[in-house]
């Protein structure tokens, strides 16, 4: 089959021409970004970096197996930036329209985050790539038929580039995503193998058969973090001003995100409290999918913090409840399923963090209310995150 032909024949056949194409464009994508994104004369991979592995699991918390059950994610991020990355980000990030507000002045970053400079007076950013698996599944997952009055069983695996800037009380990112809903995210495979190593008494997962069809999807997902001075409490007579020897005791952040996408189409508004001992300034805590590693080079001392947050929700669209196309048509779940999403959902969490110049962990609990009707109910689950940061060869 041939992935050059007519639009409207290649997107009968696009689950094939996406497992053909996709691999080869998250290559040219990462391999653009590696050429263009020079930090002081050297390559991505030589700048000050992070790894963060993410994971999220219902049963951490007694709510086992349903709805949102189960999520992994592998981050890598670079304190690296250019110019380029930064009309890009100023373009995607949609930070030109903020410019005609009274007083506010969002210049594109044109340089990487230094590692030992403040954050007050600097405009500078972060280059980050990760992939995710998250899952979906029903209340019941030994019921082999399938069951229209509850959710699908459903996996999305996804590759994402983000771009991160950081101003003196302006926190932005963007994320684009590119992966595919349905069998070929091996949802089945990965909490089949759950269940056999960690969770025998729960039983085999047993209705795979009927989750989604397999559909590519992209999404662009813009998350935009505010916090004026008054907001923020440092020990130092200096105030806060960014730097690692500012003592940072509290701070409130209000928060907007933006979910632009094949499989959704949301909006939310929110915020965060932390209150603690020595933490960084930027908000480094967001969740699957939306978050990116926050590196950290040597010189910040231990620290740690506590933080609650909450965010309201418009959901417009959701194919982890809905279907995507390719679940149209008389034997899809789009005419089949008894169940309808929830527009209005509320998320709030509470959890801690520690860390020091090398690692940090972050862990909390996550309530979200009803996200379908008629039986959707409320929903917990729990959210583990540990970063590993590395001085690049051009800091040695």
């Amino acid at each position: 089959m041939s992935c050059t032909r007519p639009w409207r024949l290649w997107l009968a056949d696009s689950d094939v021409c996406i497992r053909r194409l996709l691999p080869h464009l998250l290559a040219l994508v990462a391999l653009g970004a590696i050429v263009s994104t020079r930090a002081q004369a050297q390559y991505i991979f030589n700048a000050n970096r992070s790894f963060t592995l993410y994971a999220e699991n219902d049963a951490i918390f007694g709510s086992s197996d349903s709805s949102y059950t189960n999520g992994v994610r592998l981050a890598w991020e670079f304190l690296a930036f250019s110019e380029r990355l930064g009309r890009l980000h100023r373009a995607l990030s949609l930070e030109w329209a903020l410019d005609g507000l009274p007083g506010v002045k969002l210049e594109a970053p044109t340089k990487p985050c230094a590692p030992r400079e403040g954050q007050a007076g600097r405009n500078c950013g972060a280059l980050a790539f990760g992939i995710a698996q998250t899952m979906y599944t029903p209340s019941n997952i030994i019921d082999e038929d399938l069951r229209p009055g509850d959710r699908p069983y459903a996996g999305m695996l996804f590759a994402s580039g983000i771009l991160s800037t950081l101003r003196p009380h302006w926190q932005s990112t963007t994320e684009l995503q590119l992966g595919f809903i349905g069998p070929w995210s091996s949802a089945q495979s990965t909490q089949s193998l759950a269940h056999w190593t960690w969770s025998s008494p729960s039983g085999k997962p047993r209705g795979w058969d009927h989750q989604l069809r397999n559909a590519p999807q992209v999404a662009l997902v813009n998350t935009y973090m505010f916090r004026p001075a008054f907001l923020e409490v440092c020990k130092t007579k200096f105030g806060c001003n960014g730097s690692y020897a500012e003592q940072r005791i509290l701070d409130i952040t209000p928060r907007v995100e933006t979910v632009l996408g094949t499989y959704m189409l949301r909006a939310s508004g929110g915020g965060i409290v932390r209150l603690g001992y020595g933490f960084p300034d930027a908000v480094g805590i967001s969740r699957i999918p939306t978050t990116a590693a926050r590196s950290s080079p040597d010189g910040l001392f231990p620290w740690f913090d506590v933080f609650a947050s909450y965010d309201g929700r418009y959901v417009g669209r959701n194919a982890f409840i809905s279907g995507t196309y390719a679940d149209d048509g008389a034997r899809g779940w789009s005419s089949q399923r008894e169940i309808a999403a929830t527009h209005g959902v509320s998320e709030w969490a509470f959890g801690g963090s520690v860390g020091f110049a090398r690692a940090s962990l972050t862990a909390q609990v996550v309530n979200r209310t009803r996200e379908y009707t008629p039986n959707g109910g409320r929903h917990r689950f729990g959210s583990v995150s540990f970063t590993l940061f590395t001085r690049g060869s051009a800091s040695r």
